[in-house]
């Protein structure tokens, strides 16, 4: 992936599979392969293990 593009999986058995890719100024939460949510980057993709906040916030798993 290049800068400022990034991306997480997180699957568990018998629970919905969502992912989140992130690049420029937006990322993207799928559950399950299907879009539920956007919402801003913020830079996340040059902080680290950020995107593993980024991936509960973005995709209301909190």
């Amino acid at each position: 992936m290049g800068e400022g593009v990034c991306g997480l999986g997180l699957s568990c058995p018998d629970l919905p599979t969502y992912e989140i890719s992130c690049e420029g100024d937006t990322c993207v939460c799928m559950q399950d392969g299907v879009e539920v949510a956007q919402c801003p980057s913020d830079g996340v993709c040059a902080q680290g293990d950020a995107i593993f906040d980024k991936l509960d916030v973005c995709c209301d798993l909190e």
